[in-house]
């Protein structure tokens, strides 16, 4: 068991010829990450109709498993303080969301998303962050002027010492947000503009949605260091930027973009929907990128934001420039997959270095993978920089990136206690 400074894998599992070593999870300090859980048996599409649905049982199998990876890690499912669930179709989220009930009663905060594809030949994958047991509880917030959805069940917030985890919200309105997209975060009926709709639902859901769940834990927009911003249409994303700089007055935190399905939300015309986790303990320490780095992520994002003993980086993809040839390959003897790669695992080197941290503890890895058929040679990647660990990674497709070259973007978790 981890001593609070060593990172310990959970889950540990091989695959291929030439063996490649997976962590379903990770136990660093006092958190355990869990990361692409997915139904491995669950029940094939061929499977007789008279049996129970296909996605009740993938979300029972996931959850099964999610328990027993918590148990290896001296936590259980009272402890969980956030989860992350990816669909390839919205048939089976309601069955999920039964099975989560069933199992957690009131769950941590969640975010529900749909997307392109997963690894696995399921649909349904998750991610949770969970706490160990200590005499540290998680407190569960409902703030009385928050609208949260009607049937999924979770705790709109959780505060746990001086980290708070938001759920994922879109600019709904309405008791249980059964009214959908506010109004006033839509362009009026019948006009072709009266604002910009992802502008407006942006502002919304901040104004109504983030705001007052933060400040129900004691918290605001300035102790915020991570956000994960999932988008239906990665053409808003430019103008999502000019609201997201300007909300945090240029200094925005460590920010993951996730293109989804269209549409990607329980609410079918949503274009955004956004979670964070904040941390009240000290000042913020922003890791800014070098000059060399720039066009990996969004202008204004830094690189990385340490959140208590952790490093949490913005996903990062390989920029196409012209001084940085060596990212895009020129004939056959090049690999888009192996040169991207190469620059990003350079890059999170360099920054983990510069900030006293050691990729090697890397807790979470996720990649997003326009083709995921690049899936295994980018493990590959990982396994040629680090052939000791055991890689705490998931996966989704999407239809595509901010870079029109890139193939893929990756977003880590670094373990570096100060």
């Amino acid at each position: 068991m981890s001593n609070g400074v060593e990172v310990v894998p959970l889950g540990l599992y091989t695959v291929g010829r030439d063996p490649m070593s997976f962590a379903q999870g990770v136990r660093a300090g006092e958190f355990i990450f869990l990361n692409g859980i997915s139904a491995v048996h669950g029940n094939p599409p061929d499977a007789s109709l008279f049996g129970e649905p296909r996605a009740l049982l993938e979300a029972d199998e996931v959850w099964h498993r999610t328990e027993e990876l918590l148990s290896e890690g001296d936590s259980d499912i009272d402890l969980l303080l956030r989860c992350d669930q990816f669909f390839t179709g919205w048939h089976g989220v309601p069955f999920f969301h039964q099975v989560r009930r069933e199992r957690c009663g009131v769950s941590p905060p969640s975010t529900s998303l749909l997307v392109n594809g997963l690894v696995r030949p399921c649909t349904l994958m998750m991610d949770a962050i969970a706490a160990c047991h200590s005499d540290l509880q998680p407190q569960r917030v409902f703030p009385e002027e928050l609208d949260i959805p009607a049937t999924s069940g979770f705790a709109p917030v959780i505060k746990y010492g001086d980290w708070a985890f938001v759920a994922g919200f879109m600019a709904a309105h309405g008791s249980g947000d059964l009214g959908g997209i506010a109004p006033e975060a839509k362009v009026p009926e019948g006009h072709l503009w009266k604002g910009n709709r992802i502008e407006l639902e942006t502002n919304y859901l901040i104004k109504n949605k983030l705001l007052p769940a933060l400040d129900a834990t004691g918290m605001s927009l300035a102790q915020v260091r991570k956000a994960t911003v999932a988008l239906s249409d990665l053409a808003d994303l430019p103008a999502f930027n000019q609201v997201w700089n300007r909300a945090f007055s240029g200094t925005p935190p460590a920010t993951t973009i996730i293109p989804v399905s269209s549409p990607g939300f329980a609410i079918q015309d949503a274009r955004i929907e956004i979670n964070l986790v904040a941390h009240g303990g000290g000042e913020c320490s922003r890791l800014l990128p070098e000059h060399r780095h720039r066009g990996a992520l969004a202008p204004g994002y830094p690189v990385a934001v340490r959140i208590g003993d952790f490093l949490a980086f913005s996903a990062i993809l390989a920029p196409q420039l012209p001084e940085l040839p060596e990212a895009r390959p020129h004939n056959f003897l090049r690999s888009d997959i192996d040169d991207q790669m190469a620059w990003i695992l350079d890059a999170l080197s360099a920054y983990c270095d510069a900030h006293g941290a050691r990729l090697k503890d890397v807790v979470r890895i996720m990649h997003l993978h326009t083709d995921l058929r690049d899936f295994a040679p980018s493990c590959r990647a990982w396994q040629r920089r680090l052939p000791e660990t055991a890689l705490p990674i998931a996966a989704l497709k999407v239809p595509r990136l901010p870079d029109p070259n890139a193939v893929v973007q990756v977003e880590v978790w670094v373990y570096a206690p100060q």
